[in-house]
């Protein structure tokens, strides 16, 4: 009978972190072990093997446990208390009724301890397994966007400052043309006239092109450019 419940406790996990890791349905996978566990599978087992002269409070500890490992926020504190009660309730009736109580055949004890301890000790092994590898994974996607946005920033700053160096060049070119034509405006021919103008324009054209790639990057930056 006890290997029969450790075997269905054992689904239970494989069930739970199936659906956990396959279908990130943790919250609903946590809440369906710990209290499949610990308010129903447990006290069976108690009631089953032994009650306290048995292996059932390494199997009690473990399930406060897990549900301190697996549970966030305050269902684990809603799912521990529960446990908690089922526990001690299981605890106060085995000894207020020990009738209810099944006992262990002579020298099973020795078997039912070592075998809890092994199946008790692998399925905590498993938990923090599990636990260790999401809590590596979101450290390395944490990493990378932050290298991610470590190299934007950097790109940002690259591209103002190469910006201000580029926008003084044509402000250059518009302030020294305009200056050229304003000074030789009473000497200087049409066609001196025509090339200033063509050089302060393009000039122009090309401050205006800066100012536009300046403009779009702000509007990538807040969010209001696809």
């Amino acid at each position: 009978l006890t290997a029969l419940v450790t075997a269905v406790l054992l689904l239970v996990v494989i069930l739970a972190l199936y659906l956990s890791v396959f279908h990130n349905q943790t919250q609903i996978a946590t809440i369906l072990i710990t209290s499949m566990a610990n308010m129903v599978i447990f006290p069976w087992m108690y009631f089953c093997s032994g009650g306290s002269y048995s292996s059932m409070p390494i199997w009690f500890v473990m399930g406060l446990i897990f549900t301190w490992l697996i549970l966030k926020g305050p269902i684990c504190y809603v799912m521990y208390a529960l446990n908690l009660a089922a526990m001690i309730g299981c605890i106060i009736i085995g000894i207020r009724y020990p009738e209810l109580i099944v006992e262990l055949p002579a020298g099973f004890m020795e078997k039912d301890i070592i075998q809890s301890i092994v199946v008790v000790s692998c399925i905590i092994g498993v938990i923090f397994k599990y636990q260790t590898h999401v809590y590596e994974q979101q450290k390395k996607k944490i990493m990378e966007q932050d290298e991610q946005l470590h190299i934007a920033n950097q790109a940002t700053s690259q591209f103002l400052a190469n910006m201000s160096h580029e926008i003084r060049t044509p402000i250059n070119g518009i302030i020294g043309m305009d200056t050229m034509l304003l000074k030789n405006c009473d000497t200087c021919s049409v066609e001196d006239i025509r090339e200033y103008a063509k050089n302060i324009q393009s000039a122009g054209q090309t401050l205006l092109s800066i100012i536009n790639d300046i403009l779009d990057i702000s509007k990538i930056e807040s969010g209001k450019m696809e």
